[in-house]
């Protein structure tokens, strides 16, 4: 049985770690492009933005997940100014898989909203 199409835009220089798609179902198409004018995608992978490219992002898609993708050695307040901008999440690798990891995971997050999550109970 086939899944949803799922369409991930990657936006920015290329992965040096290899190609998102490999680590993704076959089903979900993902497109490389230079600028956030990328159409009308389910999520958005911003390689390397600015916190001013990520507040340009969300504004023209207010209701597409944005993930980040950082530079092990970018400092943690870049990922602290790019979450305040408005990315959904943020990784710091350059790991094709890992990055894939964390689309799969923002995708879980589409699917299962976090009001529609039970709360976990201490005992």
């Amino acid at each position: 049985m086939a899944g949803v199409s799922l369409h991930v835009a990657v936006v920015g220089p290329t992965l040096h770690k290899g190609n998102l798609a490999p680590h993704l179902p076959k089903h979900w198409r993902v497109t490389q492009h230079r600028q956030v004018e990328v159409g009308d995608p389910d999520i958005l992978v911003l390689l390397a933005p600015s916190d001013a490219k990520v507040r340009d992002a969300r504004r023209r898609r207010p209701d597409t997940v944005i993930l980040v993708v950082l530079s092990l050695l970018d400092a943690a307040e870049s990922v602290v100014e790019v979450l305040d901008a408005g990315a959904d999440a943020c990784v710091r690798t350059d790991a094709a898989g890992v990055v894939a990891t964390h689309v799969r995971a923002c995708r879980r997050r589409q699917l299962v909203p976090l009001s529609a999550a039970p709360l976990a109970t201490t005992g």
